[in-house]
């Protein structure tokens, strides 16, 4: 997903927030896990903060497209 969100082609939509919201939960679990690598925590963190963010630009449910870029 990182690399899609990267790409000038990408589109989410409202239909797609079940999968963002799913990748929201799983980095917060990780992130409850002990002893975990100071590289893995930035990974999850940076992941989490990009789903997080794709969440905020499709706003309500509308079913309106966000392009990003």
């Amino acid at each position: 997903p990182s690399t899609c969100a990267r790409c000038q082609n990408f589109v989410v939509s409202a239909q797609h927030r079940p999968y963002w919201l799913e990748q929201v939960r799983r980095s917060e679990m990780l992130l409850d896990e002990p002893a975990l690598p100071l590289q893995t925590l930035r990974i999850v963190r940076a992941r989490m903060n990009e789903a997080r963010g794709l969440l905020r630009a499709l706003g309500s449910d509308t079913g309106e497209e966000t392009d990003h870029a």
